[in-house]
C-alpha cells in the first residue's frame, strides 16, 4: 500500500477519533477504512437478519392464531431503518395528482361508479400543497446530451430499427455489447425462463432477462431502456471497482441501492429523452398501507382502479406491487421499494446541482463503484480509498 496521509476534513467525517490517525502511515488508514467499511456492513447485515427474523416470528405467531403486536413493533423498526419511511405530503400529493387525473377525464358512466367506489375505498384524503420534485428542462436537455455522449459505444451497438425485439434478440444483443465494450470481467447475460422481470447479480456476474415478461416483446425504446439501465449502470458501476480490495465497492455498499435505483433510471429517460417520475405505483402502494392502514386486498382494489382509470399499467402489475408492499408476512408493509421514488428523487437533485461541473458528476455517478455521492459516509470511504491508491481504480 502507498504511504500517505488523510484528509482531515474527510477523516473528520467518518472516523471516530481521526486525530488519533492522521499521524498514521497509508497502510494504517487504509486497513482502518476497511475495518470501517466492515464494521458498516455488519451492522447493516444485523439490522437485515433482526428484520427478517422479524418476518419470521410475525408468520409463526399468526400461524397459531397468536397476538403478534410485539413482533409487529419490531418490524416496524427494522423497517424503517432499513429502508426509511414514506413522507405524507408525497403520499398525499401524488394520489391528489391521480386522482385529479381521473376528474380531468370524460368520463362514462361505468367509469364515473368506479370512481365513486375508489373515492369511497380511499376515504378522507389530506389536504396537502405539497408539489412533488421534477428537474427542469434545462437538467433534462443537457444531462441527455451529456449521457448519449458519455455512452455513445453502447448506443451505436443498439439497432435503430423501429421494430419489436424478442426477448433472445435483447440478450444476444447484449452479449455483443459485452463483449466489445467491457470484455475480460467475466460478465454475460441470460434469459431465464420463469423471470418476470431483469435483474443484475453481481455475485454471478449475469445478467437475468425475464423469459416470462407480462408485456411480451420489447419496443425500440424499451430496448434501450433495458440494456442501460441493468449494463449501462449496474454492470458499469459495478465494473469501475472490479479490482477493489474491498468487494463492497462492486458489490454495494449498503444504503446504496436508492441512489444506484436513481441512476439507472435516470439514464434510462436521458438516452430515450422521456422524463417521467418511477415509483409511483410503489409508493402509492406502501403509503395506502402505512399511512391509510389498508390491508392487502383494499390496497390492491384502490391500486386496480387508479391505474384503470387513468389508462395506467394493468392489474397484474399493481398486483406485483402490492404483494411487494406487503412481501415477508402478507399483513405488515415492506417499504424497501420506495427506494425507486426515493432514489430518482436524489438522483435528480444531484445533477441538477453538479451538471455545471461534467467531469465531477460523471466521476460521482459512475466511477465511484455502487455507492451513494449524497452519503457522508460513503463518499469519505470513497475519498480515502481512492486517493490512497486502495481501490485497484487510477
Amino acid at each position: 500500500m502507498t504511504g500517505r496521509r488523510g484528509n482531515p476534513l474527510v477523516l473528520r467525517k467518518i472516523l471516530p477519533n481521526p486525530d488519533l490517525v492522521i499521524a498514521s502511515t497509508g497502510a494504517d488508514i487504509g486497513f482502518y477504512i476497511v475495518s470501517l467499511v466492515g464494521q458498516v456492513i455488519i451492522d447493516y447485515n444485523e439490522n437485515k437478519n433482526r428484520f427478517i427474523l422479524s418476518n419470521y416470528s410475525v408468520n409463526q405467531k399468526v400461524t397459531h392464531n397468536m397476538n403478534y403486536s410485539k413482533e409487529a413493533e419490531e418490524h416496524k423498526v427494522y423497517n424503517e431503518l432499513l429502508y426509511g419511511t414514506v413522507n405524507p405530503r408525497v403520499f398525499w400529493a401524488i394520489l391528489k395528482k391521480k386522482l385529479e387525473q381521473i376528474r380531468d377525464r370524460a368520463l362514462n358512466i361505468e367509469e364515473k361508479t368506479m370512481y365513486e367506489d375508489l373515492s369511497l375505498m380511499i376515504g378522507h384524503c389530506s389536504h396537502t400543497n405539497e408539489i412533488e420534485y421534477e428537474p427542469d428542462y434545462r437538467t433534462i436537455n443537457e444531462f441527455s446530451m451529456l449521457m448519449r455522449e458519455y455512452y455513445s459505444d453502447i448506443l451505436k451497438e443498439i439497432p435503430s430499427d423501429n421494430r419489436e425485439y424478442s426477448v433472445l434478440e435483447v440478450c444476444e444483443l447484449t452479449n455483443s455489447i459485452i463483449n466489445k465494450c467491457c470484455s475480460g470481467y467475466g460478465w454475460k447475460a441470460v434469459v431465464e425462463p420463469g423471470r418476470v422481470s431483469a435483474a443484475t447479480l453481481y455475485k454471478n456476474k449475469v445478467i437475468l432477462y425475464p423469459g416470462n415478461r407480462s408485456r411480451g416483446n420489447y419496443s425500440r425504446d424499451e430496448v434501450v431502456s433495458i440494456i442501460m439501465h441493468e449494463f449501462g449502470v449496474h454492470v458499469m458501476r459495478s465494473i469501475a471497482y472490479d479490482d477493489c480490495m474491498i468487494t463492497a465497492f462492486a458489490s454495494g455498499l449498503p444504503g446504496y441501492e436508492g441512489f444506484e435505483e436513481g441512476v439507472a433510471k435516470a439514464v434510462e429517460q436521458a438516452v430515450i429523452g422521456k422524463y417521467s417520475h418511477p415509483g409511483y405505483l410503489h409508493y402509492i402502494s406502501i403509503g395506502l398501507a402505512s399511512i391509510c392502514c389498508k390491508n392487502f386486498r383494499e390496497v390492491y382494489e384502490i391500486q386496480k382502479r387508479i391505474e384503470k382509470l387513468t389508462n395506467g399499467v394493468s392489474e397484474s402489475r399493481c398486483f406485483d406491487s402490492v404483494q411487494r408492499a406487503f412481501r415477508g408476512t402478507g399483513i405488515l408493509v415492506n417499504n424497501k421499494d420506495l427506494v425507486y421514488y426515493n432514489g430518482s428523487e436524489a438522483v435528480w437533485k444531484f445533477i441538477q446541482d453538479n451538471l455545471d461541473s461534467p467531469s465531477y458528476l460523471l466521476q460521482q455517478l459512475f466511477l465511484s463503484g455502487k455507492t451513494d455521492p449524497t452519503n457522508d459516509i460513503h463518499r469519505g470511504f470513497v475519498y480515502e480509498m481512492r486517493a490512497g491508491g486502495f481501490t485497484g481504480v487510477n
